[in-house]
């Protein structure tokens, strides 16, 4: 069984990463610490989160945080 995990996309000022893509959490950490500015997170585009989904659709177990955390999870029931 394989596991799909889609980043959320990590920016310091300019720059933008994808979290576990190429942003592990030693370079996030060192970016932190040396960043005059703190990070911001985004979600994925709705249109990539739908294509992810409905390739796993018949084989998947959603696990995500409290809406009160986080949007990402509001785009699930477009899909239904």
């Amino acid at each position: 069984m394989g596991i799909t995990i889609l980043p959320l996309s990590v920016s310091f000022g300019e720059d933008e990463y994808l979290d576990g893509i190429n942003l592990n959490s030693k370079d996030f950490f060192m970016m932190l610490e040396n960043s005059k500015e703190f990070p911001h997170t985004s979600q994925l585009s709705s249109e990539k989160y739908k294509n992810v989904f409905q390739e796993a659709v018949k084989k998947v177990m959603k696990l995500s945080v409290s809406h009160y955390l986080a949007n990402f999870q509001d785009l699930t029931p477009m899909l239904y």
